[in-house]
């Protein structure tokens, strides 16, 4: 299992209790991030289980394949994060920033995927209100849209056939101004300011990811 921006390890922890016998790799850019994740796995006493790893996105991965990639990316638009409230404006722009409409790095996330996904993997990945942008970018691509108790449709489900070839083009969209809000989160462990953060929430900063979602309808 790749927990992919983990920032303070949150989904690598929940993917370590969930799945008792994977191995799990977290990565993230921010070496100040990784601090806090490797205190957290140390307190969580899962170091021999979760190993974390610095880089861009899969850059720091070499040819290594996974049978679920998790993540959580900044999703947040420039013009929504130029309105954030004190406490979120105080942490690093691109803690939370994905770009003018704030999807830019999940559409890099989505076109490299499927290189570091086993033929039988799937990517779950959360994008706030960003539904409508993202299906627009990438219409062929078949996603199931998950629900978790407090969202509807912010985080996607899609098998490595599914996702395109690396390199594959998208749509390019115009900007989206609205706040991204998501619940692929599970662990209770430090929040942090990272190049790939858990943004601010529009209703609460933080809502946990349920064993058990629904499909969105």
């Amino acid at each position: 299992v790749l927990d992919l921006c983990t920032g303070g390890g949150s989904l690598a922890i929940l993917a370590a209790r969930v799945f008792p016998n994977a191995e799990i790799e977290a990565t993230d850019l921010s070496p100040d991030a990784l601090a806090v994740a490797r205190r957290n796995v140390e307190e969580h006493g899962l170091t021999d289980r979760i190993r974390l790893i610095e880089g861009d996105l899969f850059a720091g991965l070499a040819a290594e394949r996974y049978d679920l990639i998790l993540t959580n990316p900044p999703y947040v638009a420039e013009a929504a994060a130029a309105a954030f409230p004190p406490e979120y404006a105080a942490e690093p722009r691109l803690a939370h920033v994905g770009g003018a409409d704030g999807l830019d790095i999940v559409r890099r996330i989505v076109r490299e995927a499927r290189a570091h996904l086993n033929p039988s993997g799937a990517l779950v990945c959360e994008l706030g209100d960003g539904r409508e942008l993202f299906e627009a970018a990438f219409p062929d691509l078949d996603a199931l849209w998950l629900d978790t108790v407090e969202s509807e449709g912010e985080v996607f489900f899609a098998h490595a056939e599914a996702l395109p070839a690396q390199g594959g083009a998208d749509r390019l969209l115009g900007v989206g101004d609205a706040h991204r809000n998501g619940g692929l989160e599970g662990a209770h462990v430090r929040p942090t300011s990272r190049t790939c953060a858990r943004r601010p929430r529009a209703r609460s900063r933080r809502r946990p990811l349920p064993a058990v979602v629904r499909r969105s309808r």
